[in-house]
């Protein structure tokens, strides 16, 4: 919406990083409250790292905003199950509210311990990166603590059977770790894999997740950030190379169906159009 209201620069080659970093910026504040509509209260740190790509250290202060810190080194990490389990984020934090009202030394002492294992995986992937087996150290590294950390949150109460029983495949597989991530009681878990488990075990574990209606996907965490197919703009071939038309207004609401407007936007683009194109502020 940003881009067809010409509200925004970019992206393109060689923008300046300020330039890039208020384009973002932007971005991110819209749909911070974009979040708040559907979630209520919430940490911004979802659609902070949705924009800035790589990964962020997310922290609340006490006094002031919250801090947040680029990750830009950020190792990508694989695979997603999605339980398919629907699950409220408001619901959940009240799980813990309530949990903290009955028993606020208990909670503070699992809400320190996963601060803990936050500053010990911190510590584990920040710079330098010395070898060239950086990526197999820092996972044997950090799958104790992603067990650790699930481990937490479901004695918060926060886990579910669907997740539980992801846990339980991965771990029979004996191939890696797994925890669950977002607000918990549904929605997705993450696994990680240990650096030398192979391919067939992996495609094994998707298939047994599979027969239980668990839908798999892999996926590279520490990604590029928020980006658009671009052109949301078209071009065509001319005499003097490529031109960039606006998808305006009129065309978009000439298309006549669904199909139309994905092939205007460039849903499964053609050889004529470029593909993505992100603000690369954080990644450089």
């Amino acid at each position: 919406m940003l881009l067809q209201t010409h509200s925004l620069a970019g992206p393109y080659p060689h923008q300046p990083c300020e330039e890039a970093m208020l384009q973002v910026e932007r971005i991110n504040q819209w749909a911070f409250v974009g979040e708040m509509c559907i979630h209520g209260s919430l940490s911004g740190v979802d659609n902070t790292v949705s924009s800035r790509g790589a990964a962020v250290v997310f922290k609340k202060n006490e006094e002031g905003p919250a801090s947040v810190t680029p990750l830009t080194g950020f190792p990508k990490l694989p695979l997603l199950v999605d339980t398919q389990q629907s699950r409220s984020t408001s619901v959940q934090l009240q799980k813990v509210i309530t949990m903290r009202d009955h028993h606020p030394r208990l909670t503070e002492i699992l809400l320190d311990g996963i601060g803990q294992i936050s500053a010990a995986a911190l510590e584990i992937i920040s710079p330098p990166y010395p070898t060239d087996h950086y990526q197999a150290e820092v996972i044997r590294a950090l799958g104790p603590l992603i067990r650790v950390n699930h481990g937490l949150l479901v004695s918060l109460g926060v886990s579910h059977p669907r997740i539980e029983r992801v846990c339980q495949l991965v771990d029979h597989a004996q191939i890696g770790w797994t925890k669950l991530t977002g607000a918990g009681d549904g929605g997705c878990a993450i696994a990680l894999f240990q650096p030398e488990a192979p391919r067939e075990e992996f495609e094994d574990l998707v298939q047994t997740l599979a027969t239980e209606a668990l839908k798999t996907n892999e996926i590279a965490l520490g990604a590029d950030g928020v980006g658009v197919l671009w052109p949301a703009m078209f071009y065509t071939n001319g005499v003097t190379g490529r031109k960039f038309q606006d998808i305006d207004l009129e065309r978009f609401e000439n298309a006549v169906d669904a199909q139309e407007i994905e092939q205007l936007v460039g849903v499964k683009a053609t050889e004529c159009r470029e593909g993505w194109s992100f603000w690369r502020h954080t990644l450089d």
